[in-house]
């Protein structure tokens, strides 16, 4: 008998196996790992189970890395929770690795029939996973590294198969995706997947974003970003995958043939809502759904093909009104990803940089955050939203540098993420910031401090803060964006043009009460159509708009500054400069660039002899102050 008709002679045996004998060390309580802790461990790690009232719990203490095949956890009972608490694995150097966490097992080989040798037998052996197991909080980060076939970077393949109540949430990654592999989980799993995402430089063929192939589970808010997809690949399922369900998720990549915007290629009764996915689609591909599946319903869903347009996505997705959608920027983003800080924060370079995926930056009731150090900010996500009442940003004389954004809407959001003149929080408090321009646009009826509808906030205040990009577009402003007057700008100016229709150097907004715009000055030249130096002015009301303010209009003068402004012996202003800047910003003494250029911005103080680091700087005339 030739090989050809054995081929459809075949028996298919399943074999379960309760349990495995693994080496290695084995947890056996709550326990909280670090880097020494890993290293102590011999691969791979048991973890045994809690109980529904007490599970055992696995804490990572700080950024660890991995560098091993073995390197992975094994889960031997049930009520196990992983909690990553908001730190980094790195995988670093491992080819084919497996994925962090294995919870059960399903392996498939073709042998020979022992009592015909003519025909061939599938085996398949499945190890049950566990139930009641919780992953979260947890980011895996890949150098040099890839994801064997199947599996994925923190579930392996199989996770919790024959079990209930898995569930991912909150979890990244990025690297390689091999063959029917999964972002987040490999392929036949069915867990839940809550507010996750990978970002790859590769999804290959049968692969998926968050789910492997042949998967049934769940994703809900999770998106994926890669260059392009497999053959059968699928922006957030892997090809083969039935029964699954999407909910306001969505994918970055080419849709190349075959594959699918969310569900992979040969995908079948798999139901899509409130999705989208933006790639260019090849042939017998789809936006939602890869070649030839079938079954399944995608409601509400927006395939861009490319070509993304706002009013599109507005007329077909829902949750655009800021519920489900952060419409900041286009193609949307998911308002879910955002960081929530709920207690007094301090913040610096590093913190901004650990929460770039998760913008923009929540502020809840009665918290007050300090920057640390000058920032940067290069997306146009970057900005901190009120989001209860009570809210203090103490800039700390410290400065916001927003490099090269177009359209950007402003550092502090209060109300809605549309930026729209609704109601907002009250109280709210900006005070001693500077906001730097660095080719960065404001858009229309934008602050650079304050958002559009900021102002709309009662009793909120800004003070000792000033901006230095031009107000080109309508309606923009130097502090302020358009809104109500509901409380006070003081002691702020504005270096940039005002050149935009409407546009004003304080705030873009009508105001009827002088003492609410108080010690302010613009320096700009003013060539926009109705712009104004400070604020537009009340028709309605009349009188006075602003008070002891000064407008230049591009000439700074000392005398005329003293005249209008209060301040000016130093207890406000600083007037050893011109255009004068604030007291309670530090200012920095003439010093040399490292091409030796003079300046007093992140300046190399040096002294007569060429020495940095004098208490007594040379000045930009070359002599000791």
């Amino acid at each position: 008998m030739n090989i050809k008709l054995k081929q459809f002679m075949m028996l298919i045996i399943l074999v379960f196996v309760s349990n495995e004998i693994n080496a290695g060390t084995i947890i056996t309580s709550s326990t909280v790992i670090n880097q020494t802790v890993l290293n102590s461990y011999s691969w791979p790690v048991t973890i045994n189970g809690g109980t529904v009232g007490a599970p055992l719990v696995i804490t990572l203490e700080e950024d660890v890395i991995l560098s091993n095949s073995q390197n992975y956890f094994i889960l031997n009972g049930n009520y196990i929770n992983f909690n990553g608490n908001d730190h980094k694995i790195t995988i670093s150097g491992v080819n084919f690795y497996s994925g962090l966490i294995k919870n059960g097992s399903y392996n498939s080989a073709w042998i020979e029939d022992p009592l015909d040798p003519f025909n061939y037998i599938s085996q398949i052996t499945i190890v049950n996973g566990f139930s009641n197991i919780k992953v979260y909080n947890l980011t895996v980060n890949s150098i040099n590294s890839d994801v064997a076939s199947g599996n994925g970077w923190i579930g392996q393949y199989a996770f919790s198969i024959n079990a209930t109540n898995g569930l991912f949430e909150n979890c990244s990654a990025n690297g390689a995706l091999r063959q029917g592999s999964g972002g987040i989980v490999g392929g036949r799993t069915s867990v839940t997947v809550k507010n996750s995402s990978f970002f790859g430089n590769h999804i290959g063929g049968y692969a998926g974003g968050i789910f492997g192939e042949t998967s049934s589970g769940t994703a809900i808010n999770c998106y994926s970003v890669a260059p392009s997809l497999g053959n059968r690949g699928g922006g957030i399922f892997g090809g083969d995958s039935s029964n699954a369900t999407a909910t306001n998720c969505y994918s970055y990549s080419t849709i190349v043939n075959n594959s699918g915007g969310i569900f992979g290629g040969y995908s079948s009764n798999c139901n899509a809502s409130n999705c989208y996915s933006l790639g260019t689609i090849g042939s017998n591909a789809g936006g939602v759904y890869g070649g030839n599946s079938s079954g399944g319903t995608a409601t509400n869903c927006y395939s861009a093909n490319g070509n993304w347009n706002d009013a599109t996505a507005n007329s077909i997705l829902t949750g655009t009104n800021g519920t489900v959608w952060n419409t900041i920027t286009s193609p949307y983003k998911l308002i879910s990803f955002a960081t929530l800080i709920s207690t007094d924060t301090t913040i610096d370079q590093s913190w901004i940089n650990n929460h770039i995926n998760n913008l923009p930056i929540l502020l809840d009731t009665n918290v007050t955050i300090t920057i640390a150090e000058n920032l940067t900010f290069n997306d146009a996500n970057m900005y901190f939203a009120v989001r209860g009442t009570g809210v203090r940003i103490d800039g700390a004389s410290k400065t916001i540098t927003l490099d090269n954004i177009t359209n950007y809407r402003g550092v502090v959001n209060n109300g809605n993420y549309l930026g729209a003149n609704v109601s907002a929080f009250t109280g709210s408090v900006v005070e001693k910031l500077g906001v730097i321009s660095n080719s960065t646009t404001l858009k229309s009826y934008c602050g650079w401090i304050g958002q559009q509808g900021y102002g709309n906030g009662a009793g909120f205040a800004i003070s000792n803060c000033y901006s230095t990009g031009e107000m080109f577009n309508e309606g923009t402003g130097g502090i302020l964006g358009n809104a109500f007057m509901n409380g006070t700008v003081s002691n702020c100016y504005s270096l940039g043009k005002i050149s935009g229709q409407s546009a004003a150097g304080i705030a873009a907004t009508y105001n009827s009460e002088a003492n609410r715009i108080y010690n302010c000055y613009a320096n700009g030249s003013i060539t926009g159509i109705n712009a104004s130096g400070i604020c537009e002015p009340d028709m309605m009301m009349g009188g006075a708009q602003f008070l002891n303010c000064y407008v230049s209009n591009g000439v700074f003068t000392t005398v005329d500054a003293n005249n209008n402004l209060i301040g000016t012996d130093g207890t406000i202003w600083n007037t050893s400069v011109s255009p004068y800047t604030l007291s309670v910003f530090m200012v920095l003494k003439w010093g040399v660039t490292s091409n030796g250029q003079k300046t007093q911005v992140n300046s190399i103080q040096v002294n007569k002899n060429g020495k940095k680091g004098d208490p007594n700087p040379i000045t930009e005339n070359g002599k000791i102050n």
